[in-house]
């Protein structure tokens, strides 16, 4: 080993040995002469008897180790030569010739490496730079630090102890209450997901150091001080194995398929799922104050001649025709969604959530307020109809009876309820209408195409063809009659009856229309297609459209990571070497981008084929659509299915290429794709499978914890809360106020009012660029922080 060059080596000791080198230490450290060190001096560069023996480097500063004869333990020097430190490492260069004694390795048994490090202020080190430097602190295994004498005098600790400056007493203001802290713990264990342990320890800190705080400090006593009722959901019992319902609440009184469960077997195999009250969460919803005028967004909104929402749609508008059923002002409409997700990635088990969102709510509100209609949580998959049967009893009555509320003091009204949207990815839609899987014959859901299975390529495939036939309410209905009648006959080899295999829950619901009630779930769909397609370019080795070498990814990296998104967008591009696992707001997105960055690369019919299926999605997916847009969507939608089937042969044609078909008369219906797709209720789900904690009790803490959060939101709005509080809830858990005008100082304008105070001042160089090309040349302009568009805030 050359003479002042040394690597890092691991070193290991038991205490005592630790302690005769701290001894050491000290007996050098006063003898070393600082001078000369600090004057360029460096140990080894001399033949002053302190030699070097094993180097440490620090983030700031230079950990320098010496054998038995000389400095044992670690000292820091503040100043830094970038000549001598690079990359955090040190490499000590001696042009000494003189200096030519052998190195001694330091042996030890002990692999550990102790490192020492510490975190210093900029200024201040370039305040001590070539001025002085300390000696660092030695602690035993203890952690205990040895006072000594001679050790360095200025030795800032990292933290100060005695916190001098906070040795003030606490002025509480007079209006917070028990209330208030009892509701802003509550916020902060949800908005940080802390157990319920955590949230009475902080309770309990409060009760300590307060007189009579009267806040809870066990479970129990949180569940009294919240006045939880049981009574709002439903213990919907079932058997593990067949999956059959067996009873309702704790009571088995029904015998399953398996003849495991009954009301004379055992337990063993019993679980259940919960049935939650719609009910009652909508009561509480219509209590929120002002919730009344965004009830009454369908009618305030702005009016034009496209369609922006779901009340633009043919089947919507079609309800709303007088002596029908939405032509009454108070009452409302649903859609409803579940999905599988699993609760963890080390767990077998899956949580499938049943979620509701009111449609007559402003958009940003429909996602605000989804409702819990039920959970179930187990290994396997609900059993579709045992499932949906508790939800269907619970919406058909409120279809038929409905709530009574009070959308003004004194007044007294009868909202009813019907569901018109069932958004479903393909995986569950099918399941639920009782139907054939996609990749079987019939598989479609929407349509009568039989498929196509080609030799040895794994399941149906379904080639572009315009000449099937629709299915419809009734015609669904009428093979799920035959197929039960079958069944019933033994007829057990004709199992279905063009893809349907039997009456479906969902056939109970009062006002659903089986064939346009499910709809295609384009955030599925269109991310499916998309994947499908890039994939194709990229892992297609030989074939024409492949575009996956190296420097064909490099370019298109280049251009992706140099996109500038807009605020709407919150999920950034990734490199494709992360493609695998985009998610499918990111195939979305790249159905915006996508064609820049592979223009140039991609073969140019490749491109234009690629570019029908991405002007369809930009307009479907708009805020305002004119009607013929649709048909030219529509006929966007066509020439590419056609297409990819003439340019990637059958076997290509997945089930989601075949549903591009379906997308425009889904819209046509209920209105842009963004109205009826999964992705609010996805997001949802995501915040179901985070309150959960432990497998153990997953069905509880699931229903607990999604209406205490509701409860806590609501409380935003609780005006016997101080005001402070409910700022600080509304923050913690970004709660939607529905009302943040004030009465002076509104611009309004045809589209949209500016709220609350502005802010006048100089527009920027780039602002004023923006308005001057909008016709204005502007002095000052006044800035808002919020602002009412198309009546949504």
């Amino acid at each position: 080993m050359d003479d002042g060059n040394f690597q890092r080596q691991g070193r290991g000791s038991s205490k005592s040995a630790i302690q005769r080198r701290q001894s050491k230490f000290r007996r050098a450290f006063v003898e070393f002469d600082h001078e000369n060190f600090l004057a360029g001096a460096w140990p080894g560069r001399h033949n002053d008897g302190v030699r070097e023996r094993h180097v440490n480097d620090g983030p700031e500063g230079i950990n320098v180790d010496y054998d038995s004869e000389e400095l044992i333990d670690n000292f820091q020097i503040g100043d830094e030569d970038e000549n001598e430190i690079v990359d955090n490492s040190l490499e000590i260069s001696s042009n000494d010739s003189e200096s030519k004694q052998e190195d001694r390795s330091l042996q030890s048994g002990d692999s550990a490496t102790e490192e020492s490090e510490e975190e210093e202020d900029e200024q201040e080190r370039a305040n001590r730079r070539g001025d002085d430097w300390e000696c660092a602190s030695i602690e035993d295994e203890d952690g205990d630090t040895e006072d000594d004498e001679n050790e360095a005098h200025n030795n800032t600790p990292f933290m100060q102890s005695s916190l001098n400056h906070l040795d003030k007493r606490l002025n509480v203001q007079d209006h917070i209450t028990v209330k208030d802290y009892f509701l802003a713990g509550l916020a902060m264990s949800m908005a940080h997901k802390w157990t319920y342990e955590a949230t009475l320890v902080y309770y309990k800190w409060i009760a300590r150091t307060t007189h009579h705080s009267g806040l809870p400090t066990t479970k129990k006593g949180l569940w009294k001080a919240l006045q939880r009722n049981d009574e709002t959901v439903t213990r919907q019992l079932y058997c593990r194995e067949c999956r059959i319902p067996v009873g309702v609440g704790k009571i088995v009184d029904k015998e399953c398929e398996c003849k495991l469960c009954g009301p004379n077997e055992s337990h063993k195999h019993v679980a259940f799922f919960f049935s939650v009250s719609m009910k009652h969460q909508i009561e509480e919803l219509f209590c929120v104050p002002n919730v009344v005028q965004s009830l009454k967004y369908r009618f305030n909104r702005p009016h034009s001649n496209c369609m922006r929402d779901i009340y633009d749609g043919t089947e919507y508008k079609k309800l709303c025709e007088l002596g029908k059923f939405l032509h009454n002002e108070w009452n409302f409409s649903f859609t409803f969604n579940t999905d599988g997700a699993s609760i963890s990635e080390s767990s077998s088990l899956s949580a499938w959530p049943l979620f509701v969102q009111i449609n007559e709510l402003p958009p940003h509100l429909r996602k605000k307020h989804i409702l819990l209609a039920g959970i179930w949580v187990d290994k396997q998959k609900p059993l579709p109809n045992a499932y949906m049967l508790p939800f269907t009893q619970q919406i058909n009555k409120l279809y038929v009876d409905g709530i009574t509320w009070q959308p003004s003091v004194g007044y007294n009204i009868i909202s009813k309820f019907i569901p018109l949207i069932f958004c479903a990815d393909s995986g569950a839609r099918y399941e639920y209408l009782r139907m054939t899987q996609f990749n079987g014959k019939w598989g479609c859901t929407f349509c009568y195409h039989k498929g196509t299975f080609i030799a040895g390529i794994k399941g149906s495939k379904y080639p572009a063809d315009d000449t099937y036939s629709l299915r419809t309410d009734a015609s669904i209905r009428a093979d799920a009659v035959e197929a039960l009648e079958n069944y019933q006959q033994g007829k057990r080899d004709v199992n279905n009856i063009r893809g349907v295999k039997g009456p479906s829950a969902l056939g109970l619901l009062k006002g659903f229309d089986l064939g346009k009630g499910s709809v295609v779930d384009t955030m599925h769909n269109i991310a499916g297609v998309v994947k499908h397609h890039l994939l194709m370019f990229l892992k297609d080795v030989g074939e024409e459209w492949y575009i996956g070498e190296p420097q064909s990814r490099r370019k298109i990296d280049k251009v992706m990571l140099s996109i500038k998104f807009p605020s709407r967008i919150s999920r950034r591009t990734r490199e494709l070497k992360y493609v695998n696992s985009y998610k499918c707001s990111e195939w979305r997105n790249f159905a915006y981008y996508g064609l820049i960055c592979l223009e140039k690369i991609l073969p140019d019919k490749y491109l234009k084929h690629l570019a029908l299926l991405f002007e369809a999605v930009y307009i479907l997916n708009g805020d305002c659509i004119i009607l013929d847009d649709i048909d030219y969507a529509e006929n966007l939608l066509k020439r590419y299915v056609i297409n990819f089937d003439f340019y990637f042969e059958t076997k290509k044609m997945t089930y989601n290429i075949h549903l591009l078909t379906h997308v425009c008369q889904t819209v046509r219906n209920w209105g842009p794709m963004w109205v009826h797709n999964a992705y609010p209720f996805e997001s949802m789900n995501r915040k179901i499978i985070q309150a959960i904690t432990s497998s153990n009790g997953a069905v509880l803490q699931v229903y607990t914890r999604f209406l205490m959060n509701k409860f806590i939101q609501n409380c935003a709005y609780d005006k016997t809360i101080s005001h402070d509080t409910r700022n600080y809830i509304s923050e913690l858990l970004n709660v939607v106020h529905y009302d943040y005008s004030i009465e002076r100082n509104d611009i309004r304008s045809h589209r949209f009012v500016c709220l609350g105070k502005g802010n006048c001042r100089q527009p920027s160089e780039s602002e004023r660029d923006i308005i001057c090309q909008a016709g204005y040349v502007p002095e000052n302009f006044t800035v808002y922080k919020h602002a009412r568009i198309d009546g949504i805030d």
